[in-house]
């Protein structure tokens, strides 16, 4: 599934909740302790929407009002990748160093093992850091 499809699917259930909210705060009194979780629910929910569809205008390439926030963004981006660089670095370092120490053991087996696990490791890691 396309991140742009996660985010679409994420704003509707958010707007489905909004709504939901929306529905049952009128009724309930604005000292009761419900009434207070669902305004702090909305406030969050509003501003994971917020996240969400500033998200999706970068993938469509909307272009943005601001070119400070382009800048900014393109920033960001270069931050990411290079974080995700360094992490991808990383866990190779670390797997190839247990891969060694399997073999030096005489755990062949394992080893081919890990080996085989190290090639995921970039998959693995651009899923948690996007």
């Amino acid at each position: 599934m396309l991140e742009k499809q996660i985010l679409e699917m994420r704003m509707k259930a958010i707007d489905r909740r909004l709504s939901e909210i929306d529905a049952k705060l009128p009724s309930l009194g604005d000292d009761s302790y419900v009434h207070q979780e669902l305004s702090s629910e909305r406030v969050d929910l509003v501003r994971d929407r917020n996240v969400a569809d500033l998200r999706l205008r970068e993938i469509r390439g909307e272009a943005q009002s601001d070119p400070h926030q382009a800048s900014r963004i393109a920033e960001d981006n270069k931050r990411r990748e290079k974080l995700i660089q360094r992490e991808i670095k990383s866990r190779l370092e670390v797997g190839e160093a247990f891969v060694a120490k399997l073999e030096s053991q005489g755990e062949i087996q394992q080893a081919r093992i890990h080996r085989r696990a190290l090639l995921d490791i970039p998959t693995e890691v651009m899923r948690e850091f996007s």
